[in-house]
């Protein structure tokens, strides 16, 4: 096995722990111009809109340096090498302080450090979707139990229906049956609608119904599990997300911990009970306000 030089291993752990003090300074920044944008906009010459926007940037750029990790680093380095220099060309062009605009060259120095060195390191992510073909375990994910007072074969049919999807999933995006084994699933925006994609029925046996995106989306895999524990079936819920907006929304994701696909998942296995012992999902259609009814 080939030794790797020392010395390019002491700038890989050099370029990791000062990307990670550049991720905390980029969120810290992105915060005070946020909060502050006036001052910032007294230093630099530029507006204070303008200055929140760079905040916003800051922000984005911190989030994904902090929840990645090696050459996955490289990319959210290089976009602040890019904000640097936007950052001192508006100083510049404001005449803003001198002193910001040396501040901002020598931070520039760092992040064009980082990325360049890093860039040269394996990638943890892309390494681990070449071996594997598909997902990896750095793709948000969650698992959730629920007990249902009902034989694991009346479960296993709720499971296998594309129907079913559509009303336990219903809640999270706008899910349309597609055939006997495929579900459409269209996550809405404030912009239209995010990238469109279809779920087959990948696995259907005696102890698991598993769902599987063909051509990726927001959700890659449903994973139902059946446990007969004698007082009804306990369902497991795994659940396995690829969030769109690239590597900032996985980044968000990543950061904010799994609140989000945690409080999907739960959701879902609420309205799967209620469906297989009522035959009904729980709603508040035409009471918006879900208050108690008088009548």
């Amino acid at each position: 096995m080939m030794q790797q030089d020392p010395a390019l291993h002491d700038d890989h752990e050099t370029a990791n722990t000062l990307s990670t003090g550049l991720g905390w300074f980029s969120i810290g920044l992105g915060l005070a111009e946020l909060v502050a944008p006036q001052r910032f906009a007294r230093l630099t010459g530029a507006n204070a809109g303008l200055v929140q926007a760079c905040g916003i940037r800051e922000i984005a750029c911190g989030l994904g340096i902090l929840t990645s990790r090696g050459a996955d680093r490289a990319p959210w380095m290089a976009a602040r090498v890019a904000g640097d220099a936007m950052d001192m060309a508006t100083v510049a062009a404001g005449r803003g302080n001198a002193g910001v605009l040396l501040a901002l060259g020598g931070v520039a120095a760092a992040d064009a450090y980082c990325a360049y060195v890093l860039s040269q390191q394996p990638s943890p992510r892309g390494e681990a979707r070449r071996l594997t073909g598909g997902p990896t375990a750095d793709d948000p994910e969650v698992e959730q139990v629920i007990l249902i007072e009902r034989p694991a074969h009346d479960i296993r049919k709720l499971l296998r229906d594309p129907e079913m999807l559509a009303r336990i999933g219903g809640f999270h995006a706008v899910v349309e049956p597609d055939g006997m084994d495929r579900v459409r699933w269209a996550m809405p925006s404030l912009h239209g609608v995010i990238r469109p994609w279809t779920m087959r029925l990948d696995r259907d046996d005696e102890g698991s119904v598993i769902w599987r995106s063909e051509d990726g989306g927001a959700l890659s895999v449903l994973a139902f599990h059946l446990t007969d524990t004698g007082r009804g079936t306990a369902v497991r819920l795994h659940a396995r997300f690829d969030p769109p907006g690239g590597m900032l929304g996985r980044a968000a994701v990543s950061f904010f911990g799994p609140t989000v696909p945690k409080a999907f998942a739960m959701k879902a296995l609420h309205f799967l009970k209620s469906l297989a012992l009522t035959g009904e999902v729980p709603t508040i259609h035409g009471q918006p306000a879900a208050r108690p009814d008088p009548r």
